[in-house]
């Protein structure tokens, strides 16, 4: 009768603490700003952000994806590893060799370790072109103008032109004529004038 329970004892030491109670794979999400981009493991594509991706566990390879979107910088993204909860039980026989054994069970089994973290975040950040760096000092210009001239310019919208109306056009990133630019004033004129600052009229 004591047997079967002496057989037991022995399998249970010699068997990981990992490798019988843990999960082979972890599920992982992958968000990006802005969303859309294309998660890539070597050259197999993943899928697009937001991304849920099931990843088996490997003790002795990291995994590291490569985030592509068209007019960004590819990012890369390694992801974190850390030593199983459940493996922590080999602890308590770890200085006999059936502690050694179950170590190396649980490194060879890949159940020693797991995903962590489980979600990431990552802000996307656009290629440095020289149309794009223009676009964005000219935007920028554009901004700073309105926050500092909001009342002068809402006067001139309500008279159709006038010195600030001018200046905002100058700094303006459209090819339209002047004429044509006043012709589009005029005809939102009513929506520009609802707005209540000058950050709501720059947008």
């Amino acid at each position: 009768m004591k047997l079967p329970i002496i057989t037991i004892a022995c399998l249970f030491f010699l068997s990981g603490c990992a490798t019988l109670f843990s999960e082979k794979s972890d599920k992982i999400t992958i968000e990006t700003e802005p969303s859309g981009a294309e998660v890539y493991l070597g050259v197999e594509q993943l899928g697009k952000t937001p991304l849920v991706h099931t990843f088996d566990r490997d003790t002795f390879k990291h995994t590291t994806l490569n985030i592509k979107k068209e007019g960004y910088k590819t990012k890369e993204l390694r992801l974190g590893r850390t030593l199983d909860k459940k493996a922590l039980f080999n602890i308590g026989f770890i200085l006999t060799t059936a502690g050694a054994s179950s170590w190396a069970t649980d490194a060879f089994s890949d159940a020693m370790i797991e995903y962590k973290p489980k979600s990431y975040f990552i802000d996307l950040e656009q290629n440095d072109t020289a149309g794009g760096n223009i676009l964005k000092k000219m935007r920028s210009r554009q901004r700073v103008f309105t926050l500092l001239n909001y009342d002068s310019l809402i006067i001139d919208i309500s008279r159709n032109d006038g010195p600030y109306l001018h200046a905002y056009y100058k700094i303006n990133t459209q090819k339209d004529d002047y004429s044509l630019f006043l012709k589009k004033v005029n005809n939102n004129a009513h929506q520009l004038l609802d707005q209540k600052d000058g950050l709501a009229l720059f947008y």
